[in-house]
């Protein structure tokens, strides 16, 4: 008999590299929300996927009910920049709205990155509004209102090694109404995303609201991007997860050993994993066994031992029943299909089964002669 081993998923893999995770989105609320039943502020990174959401970044703030996140960024794959709403002082230093500050995941070394007053001339009254990192090359940035020469519904394009303003987007080039502020923003491939302060409909007539996302291609050229954000939530900031391997999990959660809180597996928190599950963010397979990272943390194996993987290690009849049984982590929950043909589709013959020890089985009763293909499933915590 074939025995096909196979664990599903809920959020499904990612097969293409540089790929931003397809499942979940990263924003900063406008005012605290509810999401999954959980309160997250509006000074924090926060993650919403389709089956669990949390905070998953928190910038050193001291006073975080005076003080707000209004854009935020990854510098790189374990540093990130954010800017505040209101003057505060963070760890001694002086932080401007004006201000890009940056400071290192789980961490509370937080330096100046960008002096907005000093290197564009920014007014006093002028906050930094949205940040996009465009690689190493400098970053797109809007303002809160309009300040000399920058208008708050563009967005501009600050050059590192230029040290000045090389693009402007301006706002008939995004297709938002001219009262509009540009709150969130992130770019990709050369494609930006944006959020404004209110309801839209572009120039192809689709209708957005605060909490939307909208893709930026050409001039003229802006459409709705669906998100799982609420009506009462205005997105402060924005930025889009990335999973360079395509192996399910983020390049922070290899690199870092953090648990993004929209992934439902491993565990549906920010708390830091193992040691040991540190995997490589530019590899799928660690360790070669054949099964990407990301399904192993799902499972609880090792991703960096090559025989500690989730397989069926015994497919057996016995009387008129099959016995099936596959290598288990205590405690983690399992679910068994089966089916009349290798490439399905199968049905759910034993829906929960919370494992007790490191093997684990199932007696399916007087199983069709057909049924000859059988798979085993990691259901979510």
């Amino acid at each position: 008999m074939t025995a096909v081993v196979v664990f599903c998923m809920v959020l499904s893999a990612v097969t293409v590299r540089a790929q931003i995770a397809s499942n979940f989105v990263q924003f900063v609320p406008d005012v605290t929300a509810t999401v999954f039943g959980q309160n997250v502020p509006n000074h924090a990174l926060t993650s919403a996927g389709p089956f669990a959401g949390g905070v998953f970044i928190t910038p050193p703030i001291a006073d975080p009910h005076r003080v707000k996140i209004d854009a935020f960024s990854m510098l790189n794959a374990t540093q990130y920049l954010f800017s505040v709403d209101v003057p505060a002082r963070i760890n001694g230093i002086n932080v401007h709205p004006a201000d890009i500050m940056a400071c290192t995941v789980g961490q509370t070394n937080v330096w100046k990155y960008f002096d907005g007053r000093a290197q564009i001339g920014l007014p006093e009254a002028a906050n930094i509004n949205a940040l996009a990192m465009s690689a190493a090359t400098g970053f797109w940035f809007s303002v809160d209102s309009n300040a000399g020469a920058l208008n708050k519904g563009a967005l501009y394009f600050w050059s590192l090694s230029a040290s000045t303003i090389t693009e402007i987007k301006t706002p008939t080039e995004l297709d938002i109404p001219a009262n509009a502020d540009v709150n969130a923003a992130y770019e990709e491939g050369g494609v930006l995303y944006f959020s404004i302060d209110r309801p839209m409909t572009s120039s192809g007539q689709a209708k957005g609201r605060a909490a939307d996302v909208w893709r930026f291609d050409s001039p003229g050229n802006t459409t709705l991007i669906p998100t799982l954000l609420f009506p009462t939530v205005d997105l402060s900031a924005l930025h889009a997860p990335m999973d360079t391997d395509g192996d399910g999990l983020t390049d922070l959660e290899e690199l870092l050993v953090i648990d993004d809180p929209a992934t439902t597996f491993p565990g549906g928190s920010a708390a830091p994993l193992a040691p040991q599950f540190a995997t490589n963010p530019n590899n799928p397979d660690s360790d070669g066994d054949g099964i990407m990272d990301g399904h192993e943390a799902a499972a609880k194996t090792d991703p960096w031992n090559d025989l500690d993987f989730l397989r069926i290690s015994n497919l057996a009849d016995i009387g008129t029943n099959r016995f099936v049984q596959w290598t288990s982590v205590i405690g983690v929950k399992y679910r068994v299909e089966a089916a009349t043909n290798i490439f399905g589709p199968y049905n759910v013959v034993l829906t929960n089964l919370t494992a007790g020890d490191l093997v684990s089985g199932y007696l399916h009763p007087q199983p069709s002669a057909d049924i000859r293909h059988y798979r085993i499933g990691v259901n979510p915590p």
